[in-house]
């Protein structure tokens, strides 16, 4: 544009009265930081998980300005990685701001930015897409009908989780009226610890116990002792299996490790903790992995089985069971299998000793409930029973095809997404327990 042509834009040029922006980015990318600046003042608190799509609004030299912060995904990640409720969360934006005229996508110049990371961006920004029903003027505008649809679907799940709340919790309070009326519990609890790699298992156990486990490269099972609420507790944490694997794919050192576990606390294990991620999608070559590995202590282990959500500290304000009710029907199938019995645990709050006492008593209730223990003769007897990797379909294999299951491979894209995660939570959260944990789990 000349520089004649350039004067006469300006001159034509009329200021909007207001201005409007969704503010979009991965986690730890200083989008609270980026918004704040804009606002000359701190409204979004730096640091703190943004896990709800949130609407700030102010005057800026006699003009209104919107904006929406939106929740952040894994740098790294795809979008089918990312939860269920974080992409509900992205599109719930729009409600707050159905006409913006702008999206925001903060990106901090102090990390690379790869292919990987872009993908990760471009997938993100897609969601949008679907909605826009047109570019007019001087704002977008969104297809109402795919918007109310979506609301829609966010408004049943917000439902369906405070009755699954509900349910649970009146299920807790009539288990801890019956114990009340019974005898004292048990001495001590024997619990073994499962689940794939960087679920974060030695936070757990770290929690529980209130100990700092220091990771090794061994694959063996670790065992320790400590007291809750006066009462000891063993827990055995076993080794981790690569994402997606189906067992044939384990090493059968590694299968060994497992299938013993229930013997280094004799008589056998009150409860077997299955841990999950709170923070990651849940797909179905997923819920194969795992009830491929936990079968190899018997297709009864279910019975003694609890689910264990790690990286409470993420989900902020979210309860676990509006990640549960959002995930779809694979994360709600294990969860039944299970018992509808799970929790989770804020791993950054170890002076939080109740998350810990509500744990171990449904640890009890459920042990109470059970009229014997699991035993290394039930999973023996199983071993051979169990279909391993038999069902795998197209869809299951495409989506293992996103992991190798090879030894890690320091230059490999994923190794290199969670060691990058690594850093970011250490930098944006400055705990050594969240990274160390990792970086246990990853050298199983």
């Amino acid at each position: 544009m000349e520089a004649g042509e350039d004067s006469d834009y300006h001159d034509n040029y009329t200021a909007l009265p207001e201005i409007k922006a969704i503010i979009i980015g991965s986690k730890a990318e200083y989008k609270c930081t980026a918004a704040n600046t804009i606002l000359s003042h701190t409204d979004w608190k730096v640091g703190k998980e943004i896990v709800k799509s949130e609407m700030k609004q102010t005057t800026i030299q006699n003009r209104s300005v919107t904006l929406v912060m939106t929740p952040g995904w894994w740098r790294s990640f795809t979008l089918a990685e990312s939860t269920k409720y974080i992409q509900m969360e992205i599109v719930h934006s729009l409600k707050h701001c159905p006409d913006p005229h702008a999206f925001l996508l903060v990106i901090s110049l102090h990390k690379p930015f790869t292919d990987m990371h872009l993908k990760s961006v471009v997938e993100h920004m897609e969601i949008f897409e679907r909605l826009v029903a047109e570019h007019q003027g001087q704002c977008f505008k969104i297809d109402s009908k795919l918007l109310e649809d979506m609301e829609e679907k966010r408004s049943t799940m917000e439902k369906q989780a405070k009755e699954r709340e509900n349910e649970v919790k009146t299920k807790m309070q009539s288990l801890k009226k019956c114990l009340t009326e019974r005898s004292c519990g048990f001495p001590e609890l024997r619990i073994v610890l499962m689940g794939g790699r960087f679920v974060g298992k030695t936070s757990v156990m770290n929690t529980i116990l209130k100990i700092k486990q220091e990771f090794s490269n061994s694959k063996k099972c670790v065992m320790r002792e400590g007291e809750v609420d006066k009462r000891k507790v063993i827990l055995i944490d076993t080794p981790g299996w690569w994402p997606y694997a189906s067992v044939k794919e384990t090493s059968e050192s590694v299968k060994q490790e497992i299938m013993s576990s229930v013997t280094m606390c004799p008589p056998g294990p009150h409860a077997v903790l299955l841990v999950l991620q709170s923070d990651v999608a849940f797909s179905e070559a997923q819920s194969r992995s795992v009830k491929e590995h936990m079968e190899l202590l018997g297709q009864n282990v279910w019975k003694y089985c609890i689910v264990v959500f790690t990286r409470g500290d993420w989900r902020g304000t979210s309860t676990i069971e509006e990640h549960i009710e959002s995930e779809g029907e694979t994360l709600q199938m294990l969860i039944n299998k299970c018992g509808n019995r799970y929790h989770i645990l804020n791993n950054m709050q170890w002076d939080d000793g109740i998350q810990v006492r509500e744990l171990m008593e449904k640890v009890e209730m459920m042990a109470r409930g059970n009229t014997d223990l699991l035993t290394p003769v039930e999973a023996a007897m199983e071993e051979t029973d169990s279909g391993w990797g038999s069902n795998w379909s197209d869809q299951d294999k495409l989506e293992r095809g996103s992991l190798k299951l090879d030894p890690p491979n320091m230059h490999d894209d994923k190794v290199k997404k969670w060691l990058e995660n690594i850093e970011i939570v250490s930098n944006y959260r400055t705990s050594s327990d969240f990274s160390q944990d990792i970086l246990e789990d990853e050298s199983r």
